[in-house]
């Protein structure tokens, strides 16, 4: 890389408008914040619609003017690797790419799981997008997302980096609704790292869970939801915590290092996205930040995430599965 050229890049969360995104006013200080990158990328999370095709029930899709929505704003760049891009199959899959334009898309393969170049200001970026094991990464579909668990990652990292300047690793994974990540995700995102990766940043959780350095290099968890209305009304109001609060990150390349800058987002009530200058959501993301790099803090906090968790989710869906079994089986239910 040459000792004068600097590349920033922007990154923003899970985006899904089922409503027309005609509707969403964007202010005028996150267009400017978009543009002023190089290169603006965005989970596009859910596929558009087939033409003639139905709604189907607990399937997601998005209205087809989130595209001109996006590109609007200054997106230039769309991730389709996630869990619900296969949601109304290859001709969702197809529908999505055509209106994107192949050439800016990235993340679907063919049983492979392969990167994405772009050369920016005369520099390499390697993206590679990965989703957790779903219906999506199954390769006996005829399209499938870049596995997370295929046995072939470390090798792909390291090849990404060997043909490259930066190799930017982007996990669909981790636990949904949890202000931070878990073990698991510590180490596989770390690993990702020894393995070659310059920076991690990762989605799918829908909501901020801070970031961490490992050997210099930048991991952002999650960066929670740019603009997430998955139903058939703007009046849709979610329970679910940070769900309209939303953090894109900037990483700036140079010589010194890559440097990360955090931009806070809010979606309100589903008809506006704004930058948020808050001073809480700047505190509560600090406060994520220093729970990672303190290990008590951590132990703590993620013993009473996961107590939380365990009761307000997993044992629930484990009663009501062993009540459907034993209706079935018995005739009568068991209450747990």
């Amino acid at each position: 890389m040459s000792s004068n050229n600097r590349v920033t890049l922007l990154f923003a969360g899970d985006f899904c408008s089922r409503p027309s995104a005609t509707n969403i006013k964007a202010d005028t200080e996150l267009k400017s914040i978009i543009a002023d990158s190089d290169l603006a990328v965005v989970n596009f999370e859910t596929p558009l619609l087939p033409t003639g095709t139905a709604p189907i029930d607990r399937k997601f899709f998005q209205h087809h003017d989130s595209v001109g929505f996006l590109k609007g704003l200054g997106f230039s760049l769309f991730n389709i690797c996630n869990n619900h891009i296969l949601d109304y199959g290859s001709r969702g899959v197809i529908e999505t790419i055509n209106q994107l334009g192949k050439n800016v898309v990235m993340g679907i393969s063919a049983e492979k799981v392969v990167p994405y170049y772009k050369i920016i200001n005369g520099v390499k970026i390697a993206f590679l997008p990965l989703c957790y094991d779903s219906y999506a990464t199954d390769f006996r579909n005829e399209y499938c997302v870049n596995s997370i668990s295929s046995s072939s990652i470390q090798d792909v990292i390291a090849e990404a980096k060997q043909n490259s300047d930066y190799v930017i690793v982007m996990p669909h994974d981790g636990v949904e609704y949890i202000k931070i990540p878990t073990p698991h995700i510590r180490r596989l995102y770390k690993q990702f790292v020894d393995w070659g990766a310059s920076a991690v940043v990762a989605t799918h959780p829908h909501c901020i869970q801070g970031m961490e350095r490992y050997k210099n290099a930048p991991i952002i968890y999650s960066t929670g939801n740019l603009f997430f209305n998955s139903k058939n009304t703007l009046d849709f109001v979610s329970d679910l915590p940070g769900w309209y609060n939303g953090m894109m990150i900037k990483l700036s390349f140079g010589n010194d290092g890559i440097e990360p800058e955090w931009i806070f987002t809010k979606n309100i009530r589903n008809r506006e996205l704004v930058v948020d200058h808050s001073d809480d959501r700047a505190e509560y993301f600090y406060g994520l930040c220093d729970i990672l790099s303190d290990d008590k803090k951590y132990e703590d906090v993620l013993n009473e995430v996961m107590e939380r968790l365990l009761y307000n989710k997993y044992l629930p869906a484990i009663n009501c599965l062993y009540r459907i079994q034993l209706r079935s089986k018995r005739g009568w239910i068991f209450l747990l």
